[in-house]
């Protein structure tokens, strides 16, 4: 007797999603069908040439919703509502004799996808700002955890994309699920980052499928020393003339830093925290001069002692 089993094909379903398996089975009179699952030994259910179907079912509580479609001419297509992780796996639709175990079979895989559950850029403040210090080597790292299939991710600084490397672990929660930690590498300068967006996107076909956008942002803090410290008037180790017991103002200055450099006056090593004065201005770009005056009053003690400033 020549019967023909079509089906069923390889489903990427959606999590939480109704799956259909199709399967069309014809002239297999005086012979039974079935459903069952390559990793399960019991069939899920009986097909019957006339059309009908019996539930057979190893586990009665996961298969208790499921049915076999059998609307269409020739059709006995499985149906598993509001797929779970659980229910992955290769099904199979076959034929054999109503006395032997002798099935021909089709196999089809059905792949349940999920979205990241969580994508998180490391080190971000409370508010999603990072700091990164200009001109130096910055490594970031991103996580997309809980996906299926893992997770490509994708930076960009605006809309610059940058390059990244990528390994894909197991969850820790669920093995079928997969985390993805990227690592990129690059070295920021203020002028063109600060107070960029910088954005960690996972994608995956599940992500596609439901047109979902799974993104972190934190926003770039880029910290840079001043490019100059210095004496007004003077140069650095000068020597300076003083009358004793007469105050005389002394002023270093900053330039181009951000956040402001804080200056701290010293005598030798000691630290000079009364009659100073400090303000800072903004250039047109963000970043800050910060200028100190310093009012001495020198002691004839002080002959030979070194003013020194740092930032």
């Amino acid at each position: 007797h020549s019967f023909d089993v079509v089906g069923p094909t390889d489903v990427d379903i959606l999590l939480g999603e109704d799956a259909t398996l199709d399967c069309v089975i014809t002239d297999f009179a005086g012979f039974v069908g079935k459903w069952s699952e390559v990793d399960d030994a019991d069939q899920i259910f009986t097909l019957l040439s006339s059309g009908a179907y019996i539930g057979t079912g190893h586990d009665s509580t996961k298969h208790s919703d499921w049915r076999v479609d059998t609307t269409g001419t020739n059709h006995y297509d499985l149906k598993i509502p509001n797929v779970d992780i659980n229910d992955k796996g290769c099904y199979f639709c076959g034929i054999g004799t109503a006395d032997t175990n002798s099935m021909s079979n089709t196999c089809g895989y059905l792949r349940v996808i999920v979205p990241p559950g969580s994508v998180e850029i490391s080190g971000s403040s409370p508010a999603g700002i990072v700091i990164v210090i200009a001109y130096q080597t910055t490594i970031m790292t991103c996580v997309a955890m809980g996906a299926r299939p893992s997770a490509e991710i994708d930076w960009t600084t605006d809309s610059t994309s940058l390059s990244d490397n990528e390994i894909i672990s197991d969850n820790a929660d669920n093995s079928y699920l997969k985390d993805t930690t990227s690592t990129m590498i690059f070295t920021p300068n203020y002028l063109d980052h600060q107070n960029t967006t910088l954005t960690c996107e996972a994608i995956n076909s599940a992500t596609v499928a439901k047109r979902q956008t799974i993104i972190e942002d934190v926003t770039l803090d880029v910290w840079e020393p001043p490019d100059s410290l210095y004496f007004e008037n003077y140069l650095d180790n000068s020597d300076v003339t003083i009358v004793v017991g007469v105050p005389f103002l002394l002023t270093c200055t900053t330039t181009n830093a951000h956040p402001a450099a804080n200056l701290y006056w010293y005598k030798d090593d000691d630290v000079i925290t009364n009659d100073v004065i400090s303000r800072v201005l903004w250039d047109i770009d963000g970043r800050q001069d910060t200028i100190s005056q310093l009012s001495l009053t020198a002691k004839r003690e002080d002959f030979g002692k070194k003013i020194k400033v740092q930032n």
